[in-house]
């Protein structure tokens, strides 16, 4: 289990590290409720057994340069079967939080449901003047941190 969350985090880690003066254009989210739907379109995809697909939705939110998120996008497509051997077969998902902090920060928490396991998704949202964007996201085996 830890050997799969390890491997996880690498492949996620590069987004901390995204330099949003090479980033490409961005699509901004107007309200709160338009970032959920997003995450809830992905977690449909991850739930139809598509990772590559829900996290491919992310992109033009995402403030993170083409370059580096296809990099992300290969490695976590390289985790995909890591995750089916030792998950088993994805069920439902389900929303365990919406919290704000301030003004400016959102994050939203899913629960992606396995057979045999449960995987959390975190996604974080940045409004710096009025509109919402992906500023990072992430996704793990740690649920016992849901606690």
């Amino acid at each position: 289990m830890r050997r799969v969350a390890a491997i996880l985090f690498l492949c996620v880690a590069s987004l901390w590290c995204s330099c949003s003066a090479h980033a490409n254009a961005v699509v901004l989210l107007d309200t709160p409720e338009a970032a959920m739907d997003l995450t809830e379109r992905i977690m449909e995809k991850v739930a139809d057994d598509n990772i590559e697909s829900g996290i491919f939705l992310m992109r033009p939110f995402f403030r993170l340069p083409k370059e580096e998120f296809n990099i992300l996008l290969e490695q976590s497509k390289l985790q995909i079967p890591v995750i089916k051997d030792r998950f088993g077969a994805p069920l439902e998902h389900e929303l365990i939080e919406q919290r704000f902090i301030g003004k400016s920060l959102m994050r939203i928490v899913h629960l992606q449901k396995y057979k045999y396991h449960a995987m959390r998704w975190i996604f974080v949202f940045y409004n710096p003047d009025g509109s919402w964007y992906i500023n990072s996201f992430n996704f793990d085996d740690k649920i016992k941190e849901l606690f």
